[in-house]
């Protein structure tokens, strides 16, 4: 199915505050590595023919050079899509049965996984909520079968988007496994610290920093009327219809901009989505 300009630029959009978001954790490594040592990774992941070897170079060699000339300050979701292609190239390379380990195995193992492990993701919820032994088994369980639905995705923006009700599903069924106790932890703690708040307060804050430069004084005002405001939709929207992102309101919008500057409150008047009635 063709997608519109117009579902490509919503798409492209939401890929990029949610990498912003940081809904996938399992990065890079920050300290760069040469082409040598990621070929040794994959080889000594899945077992590497000569002429694999020699292809793999190929790729590295050319996403070397296209972020090379994209530049340090180059578009975010150029880069991602550079990644993305390389990670392609790179399963295109590997046989079937390759492909199984590179995709469930995370980036810095030499893998292709660019969600977080499993087994990490119970220790993380583990560490948040505590969970007994049985909990531990069956959470394991949970997140390895969305591992496995979400791998049916071919790409990452697909994941992010249409794997959505996936990880709905998961959620719901983590939350069944949990105790009254815990899942009020669960709930009000963001996904990227191991709960299921699909939304971190402290992010939207940041971002909009990085729009009017907020002083300390509005940094703590703004992270107040966030996390009150996200909260309430998480109380509102209730277990069985889970929030599913920030939902903009005109209410939100004039309190945060009552914090700014007169100068400030142009940029902001000006942004996407801080434009009142949810203007674009």
């Amino acid at each position: 199915m063709k997608l519109s300009l117009r579902m490509k630029t919503s798409l492209r959009r939401f890929v990029a505050l949610a990498l912003g978001w940081a809904l996938f954790s399992n990065v890079a490594p920050a300290a760069p590595i040469s082409i040598d040592q990621r070929i040794a990774r994959i080889d000594a992941l899945v077992g590497l023919s000569a002429d694999q070897k020699a292809r793999l170079a190929d790729v590295f060699q050319q996403q070397e050079s296209a972020l090379a000339a994209l530049g340090a300050k180059g578009d975010p979701m150029v880069r991602f899509e550079l990644m993305e292609k390389s990670r392609a190239d790179v399963r295109a390379v590997l046989t079937p049965e390759q492909q199984k380990t590179y995709d469930r195995t995370p980036q810095v193992n030499g893998g292709g996984l660019t969600m977080m492990a499993p087994d990490k993701r119970v220790a993380q919820l583990d560490a948040l909520v505590g969970l007994s032994p049985d909990q531990k088994q069956v959470a394991l369980q949970i997140f390895e079968e969305e591992l496995e639905s979400l791998l049916l995705f071919p790409s990452t923006q697909e994941r992010l988007v249409q794997g959505m009700e996936v990880r709905q599903t998961t959620k719901k069924e983590v939350r069944d496994i949990l105790t009254p106790a815990q899942r009020q932890k669960y709930d009000f703690t963001p996904q990227g610290q191991g709960g299921g708040m699909p939304v971190n307060p402290d992010n939207q804050v940041a971002s909009l920093d990085r729009i009017v430069a907020l002083t300390a004084e509005q940094k703590a005002a703004a992270n107040q009327i966030f996390w009150n405001e996200v909260r309430a939709q998480i109380a509102a929207a209730g277990p069985d219809h889970p929030l599913r992102a920030f939902r903009w309101n005109n209410d939100v919008r004039d309190r945060l901009r009552a914090l700014l500057t007169a100068e400030q409150q142009a940029k902001f008047d000006a942004t996407s989505p801080y434009r009142r009635n949810g203007a674009r």
